[in-house]
């Protein structure tokens, strides 16, 4: 009731642009290879209309934020005005030099989606390959020096390897 009437701004989400370079079954933000995308200016000037005593978690996400052309401007941006920010990311596009990207830009939180081992992953992404590349993707953010999240869309053909993906991360270093 307290939040009806007195709402906190705790965290914003800036679905930075609808292209992505997967097309996932479960997918709810209708990604294509060509959409739209937000401007460096656009997401300024949001941020400027934050009361300077509020600063919420910015979480840039999309579609897949890393095929924004401009996502390290905006990246840039919103760390430039003091706001702490993570990402939402399917780590497919991630290397070493976009990792340590990453970490110079002041990103904190990174949330990558991994839906289940290989063969499952890879059915549900659409793309042969996608799996071992989010991997990669991971390793990459730790060796950067990031504890990366993984959110996983719990659903018929992933549910029975849960266990096997839970153990899989405990030994990648997921905590």
């Amino acid at each position: 009731d307290h939040l009806r009437m007195e709402p906190e701004l705790r965290w914003l989400f800036f679905e930075v642009t609808n292209i992505c370079n997967l097309f996932c079954a479960h997918c709810g933000s209708n990604c294509t290879a060509a959409g739209n995308r937000l401007s460096v200016d656009d997401v300024q000037k949001t941020l400027r209309t934050i009361p300077e005593n509020l600063k919420p978690m910015i979480c840039l996400t999309g579609g897949e934020p890393l095929t924004h052309p401009e996502f390290f401007e905006i990246a840039g941006c919103v760390s430039g005005m003091g706001f702490h920010w993570g990402m939402t990311s399917n780590g497919t596009l991630i290397d070493r030099l976009t990792a340590r990207k990453l970490r110079e830009t002041g990103m904190g939180t990174v949330s990558i989606s991994l839906d289940g081992m290989e063969k499952t992953h890879d059915k549900l992404r659409r793309k042969k390959g996608a799996w071992k590349k989010t991997i990669e993707g991971i390793r990459y953010l730790q060796d950067a020096g990031f504890s990366p999240q993984i959110t996983t869309v719990v659903q018929a053909d992933n549910i029975d390897e849960l266990e096997e993906l839970y153990l899989f991360l405990c030994d990648l270093g997921i905590t």
